[in-house]
């Protein structure tokens, strides 16, 4: 019996569409989430940030597939992709990468950067000798934008593109957090010298060029190893953990610092149970729609289960897998980059 016949025919198609199927660069959430930040300017950080994006979930499009037995997606296709914009790791790429004459410009500039210093150093006609001898480097773009590429290609719609290149990006230019941690490490002294200049000379291959500080650290790095406590918010259900920190800041004697964080804990879980309210509303409005009786029997049970959970306790396991799924695509909505693990799934969903 072969592998295949024991893969049900959603299952093969899911597959191979995630195999096939282009990406595409959502805007909502860069966009939303630009909208709120930059009006809160007087506010601590984590409230900035909590409000920022309970703005994303109050405002994003939510995506209901056809093959789709457990709800909820980053943005608003199949294949998705959210921009973290405050955070700047793919701000360069995307202003670059995009359109050709962009990467031209920018290539451009990288090789007459590093021409400059190799001519200071003597060092030109020896670096041109040795890159006939290596060939192509590894990972090398040329000059292709991201929509033409045979290799992780990304397409993103004309009327985004154009809001993302001239009004989103140039809004965070300098500000991001990498652009910050770039600035602080320069001064620091933690990279100087010989190193520094060497460092800021080399040529880029593609516009993801972030400072290393050691082979396993770097301001880019993607963390795959976190764990949410998804027990606590599986068995209790959200509307009882937002009850806690709201019974927590009743508390008369908090000093500020610890007023300020509940608060914005308290955001950032109405701004996940936002999101999950909005995702069963685009269950039922899908449920309604729908004509094929078989599909419509299938949304009806989504349904049901998006209105229970995440907000209380599951009572089944279908529940239990629906409850995560939500919790886990509306924190890694705030968290692109760092994919959170579901930890031991044979614990938390046991009946």
């Amino acid at each position: 019996m072969g592998i295949s016949t024991l893969v049900s025919e959603r299952i093969e198609r899911l597959r191979e569409r995630y195999q096939t199927e282009m990406p595409i660069i959502s805007i909502e959430r860069a966009k939303f989430y630009t909208e709120k930040y930059f009006e809160g300017n007087s506010l601590p950080q984590n409230m900035r940030v909590a409000l920022s994006m309970k703005h994303v979930y109050e405002n994003m499009t939510h995506y209901v597939d056809p093959d789709d037995r457990i709800a909820g997606y980053w943005c608003e296709s199949f294949l998705g992709i959210p921009i973290e914009i405050e955070r700047g790791i793919f701000n360069n790429v995307l202003r670059n990468e995009l359109k050709k004459r962009n990467i031209l410009w920018f290539r451009i500039k990288s090789y007459l950067k590093t021409a400059w210093w190799l001519l200071k150093k003597r060092q030109l006609f020896t670096a041109i000798r040795n890159m006939r001898n290596t060939g192509k480097q590894p990972m090398n773009m040329g000059i292709t934008p991201m929509d033409k590429r045979k290799i992780n290609p990304y397409k993103i719609a004309k009327a985004e593109k154009k809001i993302l290149l001239k009004k989103l990006l140039p809004q965070w230019k300098g500000k991001s957090i990498v652009n910050i941690i770039e600035k602080e490490i320069a001064e620091s002294g933690l990279v100087s010298g010989n190193m520094l200049d060497f460092s800021i000379a080399l040529p880029a291959n593609n516009s993801k060029q972030v400072l290393l500080i050691s082979m396993t650290s770097n301001i880019a790095f993607s963390q795959g190893h976190v764990i949410l406590d998804y027990e606590k918010a599986i068995t209790r259900g959200l509307f009882s953990l937002k009850t806690e920190v709201e019974e927590k800041l009743e508390d008369k004697s908090l000093n500020l610092d610890d007023k300020s964080v509940l608060q914005s804990i308290k955001i950032a879980m109405e701004g996940v149970i936002i999101f999950a309210k909005r995702l069963a509303e685009r269950v039922q409005e899908a449920y309604e729609a729908e004509s094929d009786e078989t599909r419509k029997n299938i949304l009806k049970i989504m349904l049901e289960n998006c209105q229970k959970v995440p907000f209380y306790p599951p009572e089944t396991f279908y529940q239990a897998v629906q409850s995560a799924w939500t919790i886990k695509t509306a924190v890694e909505l705030a968290h692109p980059i760092n994919l959170h693990s579901f930890g031991r799934m044979d614990q938390i969903f046991y009946p």
